[in-house]
């Protein structure tokens, strides 16, 4: 019986404080991310988000909470996002790695073959996360049967990347405190694994 496969995409939030906070979320996807995929653009277009999480004033607020909204209601997504929040510290690729490994240890999925799909880093950067993560894994802490891949993609390329993207402004906003952001996150009831370093 061959394994099944997890795809992990990863997004990031917070370089710009230098150190002060740095947020990293991700989606879990088991199997092929087709549907799910197809979906995530079908929404996009349908509630006018456009590909950022920032701008856009009051209207473009309302399009991008009504995305997140819907997206997170998806069957597919529940118990598969999570987010980790590191602060005072400037080590962006080794709180990647460890976000990942720690939502990884959190959901438990012996034996699965692991994709991990990250956005906004350079390959120089993807090679320390992955070496990071396949020590992990030589340790046996990574409850994972092993790791296919680990790659960069190409600024937001694809709808669950930006689902990531979408999840990390919203959170980061969530975390340093913004009203509206608390309100919203006890409506949506999320279902993430809440990661704190």
């Amino acid at each position: 019986m061959s394994s099944r496969k997890l795809y992990c995409y990863v997004d990031s939030t917070g370089q710009d404080t230098k150190g002060r906070l740095f947020l990293v979320a991700m989606v879990f996807c088991w199997s092929d991310p087709n549907s799910l995929s197809a979906f995530l653009l079908d929404l996009e277009h349908s509630t006018g988000k456009g590909l950022k999480w920032q701008g856009g004033g009051r209207s473009g607020h309302k399009r991008r909470m009504a995305y997140l909204r819907a997206a997170l209601g998806h069957p597919a997504l529940r118990e598969n996002l999570a987010f980790a929040v590191y602060r005072e510290t400037v080590s962006n690729d080794a709180c990647t790695s460890d976000g990942i490994t720690r939502a990884l240890c959190l959901k438990n999925p012996v034996g699965a073959k692991l994709t991990v799909l990250i956005d906004g880093h350079t390959r120089n950067e993807v090679r320390s996360i992955r070496a990071e993560l396949k020590e992990v894994k030589r340790s046996g802490a990574l409850p994972i049967d092993h790791i296919e891949k680990v790659r960069a993609f190409k600024d937001e390329a694809e709808p669950l990347i930006r689902l990531a993207d979408s999840m990390a402004g919203f959170l980061r906003d969530f975390v340093e405190g913004h009203a509206y952001a608390q309100q919203e996150y006890r409506q949506l009831q999320l279902k993430a694994l809440l990661l704190r370093a």
